[in-house]
């Protein structure tokens, strides 16, 4: 059967070649060749047969070979940890086209691939490593030949790096950010292995990259921060002599001493204001009452005298008993006019002690009047020490404000230092997760199988140069090349 389709191969190619070139005036007569092909049946059956078996021997020195294949999708992960947010720009700068075309050259890069070969013990297997078991006769063939170094040359390491990295196949997959890791191996278990670690040890590397970023910040946070510090220090210092020396000591509710006085004074000078004028009020309510004669009921003073009360007592009473008399004596009786005169005489006594509360009233409101002019002194001085303070507390407010910029410059660092403790703590995502873990191969990807093998000698191309062997020994059949 296969002979019979290269039978038909060889026709349909051979008319190929011929219309590609003879002339357009030159016909394909189809008789002429098929007697050709079947002239030539022989010598067609020894070149397919040669060329499978030549293809069958040559295979024989070529290992088979297991291909395992592992997917990481590049992504920004986030650490719970207060203060870890990434910015906009970096996560676009992680997520672009570039960003994931970097990601591919760190799979590929020397270190990584150096740590893959320690923890695989590449060395030890003679794949990687020839003088662990000598190279196939096949590798050698090209170092005779002269067309490659002689990998004897070569450090141990070095060989097993130039096999590892001829092995390693590392791509993004078209319009996504998601990276294939390929790797390729004559042991199936290696294959998924190797995959498989170097996937697990770009994760381990990244995530090694970024806790030494973290330490790292927080070793260059330690010396600023101690720095800062100092100059916080100094900073309150100044404060505090240039307050105490320009008499702008705190008080309460962080008001200088100053203020706080003129606050006092303020206070002061208002009771002793209400004070006096209330006292000036009833000494002067008091002595009209007494330059009329009129009645010193409505002086609350005069009426909370002991001394009038106990006068106002006798003088109720003495008017009851001049009132009592009345019914049976005339008024010019003698017992009735000395009853007169006992009620003037109280009266009169009355009088002369509410003159007495009028002196103490006055004397009073004279009192409060030198109150009132000695706190208002006070507080004009007050007011003048308070305006030739202005200036200095002006330069107390600069100096105020530098020490609590850097303050806050100093919470900055100390909230920074901590976050970048909580992070080192909290641990490290890297920025990639494995979507699709190498499994192990069942069957090898190179060389085919025998199906697959036994159809090369059948492919167009062979039949072609099999069917111009065969038209050169008939004389009815050019085989001409291609046109120039």
């Amino acid at each position: 059967m296969n002979y019979i389709q290269c039978e038909f191969r060889t026709a349909y190619w051979m008319g190929m070649v011929m219309n590609s070139t003879m002339d357009d005036d030159v016909a394909l007569d189809l008789v002429a060749l098929g007697r050709a092909l079947w002239r030539a049946k022989f010598r067609i059956a020894i070149l397919v047969i040669g060329a499978a078996v030549l293809t069958f021997a040559g295979l024989q020195f070529v290992s088979p070979k297991y291909k395992g294949e592992a997917k990481l999708l590049i992504e920004s992960r986030h650490s719970l940890y207060p203060g870890a947010e990434r910015a906009v720009e970096s996560e676009r700068a992680l997520l672009d086209q570039e960003g994931v075309a970097s990601q591919v050259q760190l799979l590929r890069s020397y270190d990584l691939g150096r740590r893959v070969a320690v923890k695989l013990k590449l060395a030890e297997r003679k794949e990687f490593n020839s003088a662990a078991g000598g190279g196939s006769l096949l590798s050698r063939v090209p170092v005779m030949l002269g067309f490659a170094s002689d990998p004897s040359r070569a450090s141990v390491e070095e060989k097993v790096l130039d096999t590892y990295f001829k092995r390693l196949k590392v791509y993004q997959v078209e319009k996504t950010r998601v990276i294939t890791v390929e790797f390729s191996s004559v042991d199936r278990e290696l294959a998924a292995l190797a995959a498989n670690t170097v996937v697990e040890e770009y994760l381990e590397q990244q995530a090694s990259a970024k806790r030494d970023v973290t330490a790292d910040a927080a070793d260059q946070l330690e010396p600023e921060i101690a720095r800062v510090r100092a100059d916080v220090e100094a900073a309150e210092r100044k404060v505090e002599e240039y307050r105490g020396g320009a008499d702008l000591l705190l008080g309460a509710n962080n008001v200088t001493l100053v203020q706080q006085q003129l606050v006092e004074l303020n206070t002061q000078l208002a009771v002793a204001r209400a004070a006096r004028s209330e006292i000036q009020a009833k000494a002067t309510l008091l002595r009209k009452l007494l330059d009329s004669g009129g009645s010193l009921e409505s002086v609350s003073d005069v009426l909370n005298s002991p001394l009038i009360q106990r006068l106002r007592e006798s003088q109720v009473a003495l008017q009851a008993r001049i009132a009592e008399l009345s019914t049976s004596l005339l008024p010019n009786h003698p017992q009735f006019r000395a009853l007169r005169r006992q009620l003037a005489n109280l009266d009169s006594q009355i009088r002369g002690e509410a003159g007495k509360i009028l002196s103490g009233m006055e004397s009073d409101a004279r009192i409060s009047q030198a109150r009132v002019e000695s706190l208002l002194a006070s507080l004009n001085e007050l007011k003048a020490a308070v305006t030739q303070s202005n200036e200095k507390r002006i330069a107390l407010r600069d100096l105020e404000r530098d020490s609590k910029i850097k303050t806050a410059q100093l919470e900055s660092l100390l909230t920074r230092y901590r976050d970048q403790g909580v992070r080192g703590s909290a641990g490290n995502l890297p920025d990639a997760r494995v979507i699709s873990r190498a499994s192990m191969p069942l069957d090898p990807y190179t060389p085919r199988s025998w199906r697959s093998r036994s159809s090369w000698p059948s492919s167009p191309s062979s039949c072609r140069w099999a069917s111009c062997c065969c038209a050169r020994s008939s004389p009815g059949m050019p085989c001409r090349g291609p046109r120039a």
